[in-house]
């Protein structure tokens, strides 16, 4: 009879977590000005994704870029990340 010896490596032990998002719409409440929060945009072809982004106060802002949105903007959610 032989004897086997199997090594095995422990790996670190991963955790997921899930956040539940509170979506806003914007004809009901708006984030506070310059608040960086994520966007439903809806394009003209109706398509639609999300973003992150802020209303400056008379417009929104794409936060990749600076630069305005110009979609139909028609909810918004403010993440609480890992620490919420």
């Amino acid at each position: 009879m032989s004897e086997t010896t199997a090594t095995y490596t422990a790996r670190p032990s991963i955790q997921f977590s899930a956040e539940l998002l509170h979506w806003d719409p914007v004809a009901a409440l708006m984030p506070d000005s310059d608040l960086t929060v994520l966007l439903w945009v809806v394009y003209d072809d109706g398509t639609a994704d999300w973003c992150p982004g802020w209303w400056d106060g008379q417009a929104w802002r794409d936060a990749t870029s600076g630069g305005q949105i110009n979609a139909s903007v028609t909810h918004w959610s403010k993440p609480g990340g890992p620490a919420a």
